[in-house]
């Protein structure tokens, strides 16, 4: 009996509800009106060929620079904006940085100059493996390589090419 009763009761408040929702009272929307705009006459430019813009302006391309050996900067030379002509010294290292990466380069270029002859002739005997030699022969090359660039006699300046 409960169970109808409740059943009655939901029945009638969904009915209720639904008759309230589907009245014809009618709230009247009232419109806003469009906003105000201000209107301006565009006309010809009193500088013909001239506009201005506020604007940043980057670089088409950058070049990452850097010494070959590593040192401290004795002279650096800033002219940030300013076109810099082929051949002019931009930056320069202490030549004492210099001459050590070149007399590090002639003492590995020299033992493994030794190291490479001594090499040939084990081979020779059969004493060393064919990767053994291969190996000392690529040090023997890769030391030629660097004593080659570390005494290139534009060491120390980056140029622009």
């Amino acid at each position: 009996m409960k169970n109808n009763l409740f059943r009655v009761a939901v029945l009638a408040l969904s009915s209720l509800i639904f008759v309230i929702g589907c009245s014809d009272d009618k709230q009247e929307q009232t419109s806003k009106a469009p906003p105000m705009v201000q209107v301006y006459q565009v006309g010809k430019d009193t500088q013909p060929g001239v506009r201005r813009f506020v604007a940043k302006v980057d670089a088409l391309s950058t070049v990452d620079m850097a010494f070959q050996v590593s040192g401290r900067i004795n002279k650096l030379v800033d002219r940030q904006g300013v076109v810099i002509p082929q051949g002019d010294l931009l930056a320069a290292l202490e030549p004492q940085d210099y001459q050590l990466a070149l007399r590090q380069a002639q003492s590995s270029l020299r033992k493994a100059e030794s190291d490479f002859e001594r090499g040939k002739e084990l081979k020779k005997e059969n004493y060393i493996s064919e990767s053994d030699f291969d190996s000392l022969e690529t040090a023997y090359e890769n030391a030629e390589i660097t004593h080659i660039v570390d005494s290139h006699p534009y060491r120390g300046q980056a140029l622009i090419s």
